[in-house]
């Protein structure tokens, strides 16, 4: 069928559309808070913001040890993919 008038093929199409795609950005923005509350009172004595920007790698993740969390291993990647902090910077209460 590759010989067939109309016949296309994947190849056809990435080098017509090629110099218009992009590739998927695999960073991520993730803001946190976190305070400290008297639990006599309620009232919050404390709490604190930051910002980390997280790229998702390419390396697949599974964990040998369910156990012990901090025993990963590159196989198979049932956990999906490994995640690395960037940067990390602390923020103030009229950054957010």
């Amino acid at each position: 069928a590759a010989d067939i008038p109309g016949y296309l093929t994947q190849a056809d199409i990435l080098q017509k559309i090629g110099s218009f795609i992009t590739v998927r950005g695999d960073t991520f923005v993730v803001r946190a808070y976190g305070d400290t509350v008297n639990p006599i009172t309620g009232e919050v004595l404390s709490g604190a913001y930051c910002e980390a920007v997280v790229q998702r790698t390419t390396e697949p993740i599974e964990l040998t040890n369910p156990s012990v969390p901090t025993d990963i291993v590159r196989t198979g990647g049932i956990f999906g993919r490994r995640f690395k902090i960037i940067s990390l910077r602390w923020l103030k209460p009229d950054e957010i």
